[in-house]
């Protein structure tokens, strides 16, 4: 096998090949945000599915948590449909709705809770830019506030959107109407 060959079959493996994670876009907040928004998603239309990353904080002091609300293409519309599966401590909840007007994608740390404690969320978006189908999610999230709160647990939702457009922006905001705060992480990747 020649030296080119190997060199090709290297970097081939170095850059994942398919079914690898491409990261497409990042925000990472240096003040603090009502709406974080990706949308350029049209130009990523030969991945097969996208995941958010998302590593947060909002802005309440009073709450322990924030929640993670996300909508495609500034549908404020009654067409989202989710489930839910949460447990905070040792008291598992479920839950679920259609016709909300976003999606409940998880829970985030809130200020109230140590300064060095974000939440993570991670969703997958599938059949995002087709138009003969509708826009399928699964999110899981974690969040742990070392001060002990009971609100400390891990999470898991899957929804989709009722609606057959082609995901062209994605808006994330806190569903109580708070802050992201800075330092907040916001990653789009998508696989082919």
């Amino acid at each position: 096998m020649s030296f080119t060959l190997l060199g090709i079959l290297q970097s081939q493996a170095a850059a994942g090949g398919a079914g690898a994670f491409d990261l497409l876009e990042e925000q990472v907040l240096t003040s603090s945000a009502s709406v974080v928004s990706f949308t350029s998603l049209g130009s990523y239309s030969d991945y097969r599915y996208l995941q958010l990353r998302l590593v947060t904080r909002t802005s309440p002091t009073g709450v322990a948590n924030g929640l993670v609300g996300l909508r495609f293409n500034q549908d404020s519309g009654s067409n989202y449909a989710y489930y839910y599966l949460f447990s905070p401590g040792n008291n598992p909840s479920h839950y679920d709705t259609t016709g909300s007007n976003y999606y409940l994608a998880g829970l985030t740390n809130s200020a109230q809770n140590d300064t060095n404690a974000y939440g993570v969320n991670i969703m997958e978006l599938f059949e995002w830019a087709d138009t003969t189908s509708y826009t399928t999610i699964r999110s899981l999230d974690g969040r742990m506030d070392p001060q002990g709160t009971s609100y400390r647990g891990v999470g898991s939702r899957g929804g989709m959107w009722l609606n057959q457009n082609a995901v062209t922006s994605i808006q994330l905001f806190d569903n109580r109407g708070y802050n992201w705060l800075s330092g907040s992480r916001f990653s789009l990747y998508g696989v082919k």
